[in-house]
């Protein structure tokens, strides 16, 4: 089994701290930035036949395509591979809590920046547990 790491964020900055934690954290060794959803939608796309699970940290707030954006372009796909997103935001509003719970891809919702904490958290998770 392969697990791909998706770092979706519209500021380069957090694409960069949140590349070093996921390969601090041994989450993944080589985690792929995208600065827009659609830009993840794409890649997600062009391998969708590649046999592997992708995990998404995802950026909610965003211009092109805004993370609840991207979700619904994700649900109405069917994707033979698991796709797992984890939500990685500066929001601390309670009605994103409540959206993201509606979306059956999202396993987590994660105020930014990602910590080692978080990492560990993560990977005892039992969608993630059996890459680890």
């Amino acid at each position: 089994m392969n697990l791909k790491v998706l770092i979706v964020d519209d500021d380069e900055v957090f694409i960069m701290v949140n590349t070093m934690m996921v390969k601090r954290s041994t989450i993944a060794d080589d985690p792929v930035g995208f600065d827009s959803g659609k830009k993840a939608l794409e890649y997600i796309e062009k391998n969708k036949d590649v046999d592997e699970t992708i995990l998404i940290f995802l950026d909610i707030n965003m211009p092109v395509m805004s993370g609840w954006e991207f979700l619904e372009s994700l649900k109405n796909k069917n994707y033979s591979k698991e796709i797992y997103i984890v939500i990685l935001t500066s929001s601390i509003d309670l009605s994103d809590h409540i959206k993201a719970k509606s979306y059956k891809l999202v396993i987590d919702f994660v105020e930014k920046i990602l910590t080692l904490d978080a990492c560990l958290r993560l990977k005892r998770m039992h969608q993630l547990a059996k890459f680890y």
